[in-house]
């Protein structure tokens, strides 16, 4: 992978995304580096030591932004930056949307796949890629906090620790995480007098265990915060809720009551500040007055010390670099769920984020339907408008061969599909048990109209006929996806479990379309709640652990829902959406759960999983004798939140050439 590095261009910013060992470590795993020129000079990691790395040095930042597949920066990227993304690229760096719509909006237009520091996530909780610069920016936040109080600064000339004679400082800090812990190690050994607010009492139980009487820990009620404040001459701003506004904590009423020369340093500011009188500035211009207290609100704090801040930094991004660069970033973000934690905006969209943010409508819940598809034709006639798109000024393979398990149905998932060839190879799969159509098509049934013919024309077939028409024109509609997948080069990630990664919890409801046994164990053994949606009269009812009904209102209540491609051959997809508007998540599974998604990701469906054959002949070989053909295929999954859409995939498969 080409990947880019191009010099900060936000106010006195001097770190750099990767450092030259960065760099050597990429390079010997086959990447390419493109090294904007002088992008290290501000850690002192000259243009030599990247080439001897073995870098290649770039005139300015536009031709790397022209040709890195991936760019690794520290800070968010401007509005220069932001109008070089393309589609397909991928950012990885600090973004901090929460406080920035216009950055997201900007992001989103890009169609790049944009990966945050802040919201990687490590086992066990935390931000790992946080956690270095929190450490950098708590432990400056005393140091830039002790010189905004000199009095020619415009704070109130008082020495942090004071002298014998003469009381020490007093230091409040909002917020007992990485950044207020650091800043309250430093404010300890300063000889300052320290408070430590946080609502958290775990996190003021390990500042008590570590410092001992040094530092007073009181609990983060609105009366205690507004107590300690008015008695403080230094208030560290130290909050944090991941990809969220930063709460405010002290209002303007607060701060005009403060000491006349106190100081507030707001660590938070870069997620929109924890003080309501605090407003981003720079090194430049760090600090100015509201009712006589100085505020510093500057947002790249830790670019103050580029090299120990770059050297920190590089020491956990890197691993992640080298996992995108050397899967891709959809096998990476498959692979590391806590990678995948980090997707904050792709292909157009802000993908169902895990972490709230607070001036948009959050995407995690419910599931959203785009407006068009609200009463709009039937999916079949999307899903093959779309395929024609693809297919126009190439033309259609022609059908080669229909597949068949054996006869009668032997009761096993694998004699449940069949299979239709195209002259190319591809193979669709399409369920055949539905209105008696393995039976049929055994007997002859439109088999004289089916070898040989336009492979979109018996598409078509799936938007209008009986049972058996529609169940060969889906399988027609599977072959064809793959036979466009595999034309622009595209493979989806491996599944990565049987139940369409719903990860059901204890408690929630979880709602599967149609009765499938194999199933129903993986998801009430978590703990979660089920109710089963059946058209069969005969089945409806209370079992041990569950409940089937015939009414589709009973998946209003449910927290994630789970169906085979079964609702798409009879027609019954838009139906059950409707009744799915509460749900986070809405799971499409099954070996025919094959054809393109974008049409279906539109309605509301936020995966599909299907099955990608990789060994044709010998899937054919077992399909005819009726044993199993699960080895002869992986499982896959399509998920909405990094599927960058087929438009985009055909452009990316015209720029490779």
């Amino acid at each position: 992978m080409l990947i880019g590095v191009p010099k900060e261009i936000k106010v006195h910013e001097y770190r750099v995304g990767l450092t030259p060992s960065s760099v050597r470590e990429l390079v010997m795993h086959g990447h390419e580096v493109l090294v904007e020129t002088g992008a290290g000079a501000g850690i002192g990691a000259t243009d030599a030591l990247y080439q001897a790395a073995g870098a290649v040095i770039a005139g300015e930042g536009a031709e790397v932004f022209d040709r890195a597949q991936l760019i690794v920066k520290v800070k968010e990227p401007q509005a220069p930056e932001r109008a070089m993304l393309r589609p397909e690229q991928i950012l990885f760096t600090y973004l901090h949307l929460a406080p920035d719509p216009a950055q997201c909006a900007d992001l989103v237009r890009s169609g790049a796949v944009c990966i945050a520091y802040e919201t990687v996530t490590q086992p066990g909780g935390g931000l790992p890629l946080l956690a270095p610069m929190s450490e950098v920016a708590g432990r400056l936040s005393i140091q830039v906090g002790e010189h905004c109080l000199l009095r020619a600064q415009g704070g109130m000339g008082i020495l942090l620790g004071g002298v014998p004679g003469v009381p020490p400082a007093r230091v409040v800090i909002l917020g007992a995480g990485v950044v207020g812990a650091n800043a309250a190690r430093m404010a300890v050994g300063s000889g300052a007098h320290v408070v430590v607010l946080d609502r958290n009492v775990d996190a003021l139980r390990r500042l008590e265990q570590q410092f001992g009487a040094r530092v007073v820990t009181v609990h983060a009620q609105q009366a205690a915060i507004e107590h300690q404040v008015l008695q403080a001459d230094l208030v560290i701003g130290a909050v944090l809720v991941a990809g969220a506004a930063a709460p405010r904590l002290v209002t303007r009423d607060v701060v005009s009551r403060m000491k006349q020369g106190a100081v507030i340093v707001d660590v938070s500011i870069d997620q929109g500040g924890c003080v309501e009188t605090s407003r981003v500035t720079t090194h430049a211009e760090p600090t100015y007055l509201v009712d006589g207290v100085v505020h510093y609100g500057v947002a790249n704090m830790p670019g103050a010390v580029p090299r120990t801040s770059a050297y920190a930094l590089n020491n956990v991004t890197l691993p992640f670099v080298l996992k995108v660069a050397d899967l891709g970033w959809q096998a990476a973000l498959r692979a590391d769920p806590h990678l995948k934690d980090g997707l904050n905006v792709c292909r157009g969209r802000s993908p169902m984020p895990r972490w709230p943010m607070r001036w948009a409508t959050p995407g995690s819940t419910p599931i959203r339907r785009s407006p068009e598809t609200v009463g709009a034709r039937p999916v079949a006639a999307d899903v093959i408008a779309l395929l024609e798109r693809a297919l126009a000024g190439h033309g259609a393979p022609k059908v080669r061969a229909l597949h068949l398990p054996p006869t009668p149905w032997d009761g096993t998932k694998d004699g449940e599909f069949g299979a239709l060839e195209l002259d190319d190879g591809s193979l669709g799969l399409s369920y055949v048990l539905l209105d008696g159509a393995l039976d049929a098509l055994v007997a002859g049934a439109h088999g004289e109209r089916l070898l040989g013919a336009d492979a979109l024309e018996v598409a078509h077939w799936w938007a209008a006929g009986d049972g058996v028409r529609r169940t060969v024109g889906f399988a027609a509609v599977n072959a064809l996806t793959r036979h466009v997948f595999d034309r622009v080069g595209y493979a989806p990630p491996d599944a990565v479990d049987s139940i369409g990664g719903l990860d059901p919890q204890p408690g929630e409801h979880i709602g599967m379309v149609g009765f499938f046994p194999p199933l129903v164990k993986q998801v009430t053994a978590r703990g979660a709640r089920l109710t089963v949606l059946e058209l069969k009269s005969e089945l409806a009812g209370a079992r041990d652990d569950f409940h089937i009904t015939l009414d589709p209102a009973a998946l209003e209540a449910c927290d994630k829902v789970l169906s085979t491609s079964t609702v798409l051959l009879n027609d019954t997809l838009d139906a059950v959406l409707a009744h799915c508007r509460n749900a986070r998540a809405f799971a499409m599974i099954g070996p025919g759960a094959s054809c393109l998604p974008d049409p279906l990701f539109a309605r509301g469906v936020t995966l599909m999983g299907g099955a990608w054959i990789e060994d044709a002949e010998g899937f054919k070989r077992a399909l005819a004798a009726g044993t199993p053909w699960g080895r002869h295929a992986r499982k896959f999954a399509l998920e909405r939140a990094i599927y960058t859409g087929l438009d985009a995939l055909i452009q990316a498969r015209a720029r490779r050439r």
